[in-house]
C-alpha cells in the first residue's frame, strides 16, 4: 500500500519527503526524513497526526509501505526497504537534508547510511512520542538534555551519595519567557534549562538544598563550531565579523574552558543557593575586532546585520530559537535583570579571569587566517 498526504506548497516552504517502511517480521521501522531548512510536518502515514508543538512541523509528502494486518507477505518484499533505497540518492543532492529513523542506530544498515551523510535518529514505530521527537530533533535534544540533568540529580539524591554531597553546581540560563514577561517565548534551549531546574527542585529535595548555579556568558570560541560566527576573509585581504548585535553593545564574553573553573570554585566557597555570572570580559564586537586586527596586523572590522539575515540559513526551529535568544540578550541582558545573579565584582572571593587580549593572543586562528 502506498499513501500520500500532500499540502498546498507555500512560498516559504521547501521540499520535504518522508519515507517509512515497516518490516513486519521484526516489527521495525526504517524511515527517512528529508528536508531543506524550513519544511514543516503535519501528517504521517496518512493518519498519524503530529500534535501541535512549539516546533510547528508539517509534512510535504508521505510514502508508507506497511504490510496488511502486520503479516509477512512475499508480495511486500519489494517495498520493505524503500526508505533505505531512496536515502543514498537524496543524500547526494546539495539542497536536501536527510534523516533516517530506526530502532537500532548501530545496525549495519544505519551505519552505512550514516557514512554517506544521513542523520540517524533512534525511534520506535510503536512509540508515537519517540517518533515525534525524531521528527523534531531540536525538541529531542532539549528533552534529552533535561532527562540527563535529572538523571544526574537523582543519582546524587541517592542516600549514600547525598550524605557526602556538599555542593551541586548546575550550569544554567535564565528563562527568556519569565524575564521578558512573555515578550519572547520561543528560546527553547533556555526554557529547557529552566525546566531541568524546576524538576530537580521538585524531585530531588536533598540535592536542591545544596544546589548552586553558574550562568555563562557568550562563548568567545563559538566560531570553532560555526566558522561563519568568526572573522571572514574578504577579497581585499581584510576581515569582517557579522552578527546581529549592536556594534557598541558590550557583551559578556567568556573563555569557558579557562574561566568556568574559577567561578565554580567561588560558588563552592559560598553558601548553597547562590548564582554567579561567569564573564571573562565585557567588550563590544567592534572593540574585539580592533584588538583582533592589531594582533594579526590586518584590517579587521565588525558589521551589524539583522537577526533575519543572521539566521537565514538555519533550520526554522533553530533560527527562531537563536533569533529570540539574541533579541532577548540585547534588550534585557544575558541574565534578564535577575537580582540574584552575582557579577564578578559582587562575589566575595577573588576570581581570576582571561582578558580578550590574552585570549586572542593564545588562540589558534589558523583556520580563519588561512581560509580562502
Amino acid at each position: 500500500m502506498c499513501s500520500f498526504a500532500r499540502l498546498p506548497r507555500l512560498p516559504w516552504q521547501s521540499k520535504f519527503l518522508y519515507l517509512n517502511c515497516v518490516r513486519p517480521q521484526h516489527r521495525r521501522a526504517e524511515s527517512l526524513d528529508m528536508r531543506v531548512r524550513k519544511s514543516p510536518i503535519r501528517y504521517v502515514d496518512g493518519g498519524l497526526h503530529i500534535p501541535k508543538s512549539p516546533f510547528n512541523i508539517r509534512c510535504r509528502i508521505v510514502i508508507n509501505h506497511p504490510t496488511k494486518h502486520g503479516k509477512a507477505n512475499r508480495n511486500h518484499r519489494s517495498h520493505q526497504c524503500s526508505g533505505r533505497f531512496c536515502g543514498p540518492h537524496f543524500a547526494q543532492l546539495p539542497d536536501w537534508r536527510v534523516r533516517g529513523i530506526t530502532r537500532n542506530p548501530s545496525s549495519p544498515a544505519a551505519k552505512k547510511l550514516e557514512e554517506i551523510g544521513v542523520e540517524i535518529v533512534q525511534a520506535d514505530a510503536d512509540d508515537k512520542h519517540s517518533l515525534i521527537d525524531a521528527f523534531t530533533s531540536w525538541q529531542y535534544a532539549l528533552r534529552r538534555e533535561t532527562e540527563q540533568a535529572i538523571n544526574i540529580a537523582e543519582a546524587a539524591e541517592t542516600p549514600s551519595i547525598l550524605k557526602t554531597l556538599e555542593r551541586f553546581v548546575f550550569s544554567s540560563i535564565v528563562s527568556v519567557t519569565k524575564w521578558s514577561k512573555g515578550k519572547y517565548t520561543q528560546a527553547y534551549h533556555q526554557e529547557g534549562k529552566e525546566e531541568s531546574v524546576r524538576q530537580i527542585r521538585e524531585r530531588c529535595p536533598g540535592v536542591s538544598a545544596v544546589m548552586s548555579f553558574v550562568y555563562l556568558g557568550t562563548y568567545v570560541n563559538n566560531w570553532r563550531f560555526a566558522a561563519v560566527m568568526g572573522p571572514q576573509r574578504q577579497p581585499d585581504g581584510s576581515f569582517i565579523m557579522t552578527r546581529n548585535t549592536p556594534a557598541h553593545l558590550k557583551l559578556p564574553h567568556v573563555v569557558a574552558e579557562r574561566d568556568t573553573g574559577p567561578y565554580v570554585r567561588a560558588l563552592v566557597d559560598m553558601e548553597p543557593g547562590k548564582k554567579v555570572f561567569a564573564v571573562s570580559e565585557y567588550m563590544s564586537f567592534t572593540d574585539f575586532m580592533e584588538l583582533w586586527g592589531q594582533h594579526h596586523r590586518v584590517k579587521a572590522s565588525y558589521r551589524e546585520i539583522s537577526t533575519a539575515e543572521m539566521v537565514k540559513d538555519m533550520p526554522e526551529v533553530m533560527a527562531t530559537d537563536l533569533g529570540q535568544a539574541y533579541d532577548f540578550y540585547h534588550e534585557f541582558g544575558f541574565t534578564g535583570g535577575d537580582p540574584e545573579v552575582l557579577e564578578r565584582e559582587q562575589i566575595p572571593v577573588k576570581v581570576e579571569v582571561t582578558s580578550m587580549a590574552d585570549y586572542i593572543k593564545s588562540e589558534d586562528w589558523s583556520q580563519i587566517i588561512n581560509a580562502k
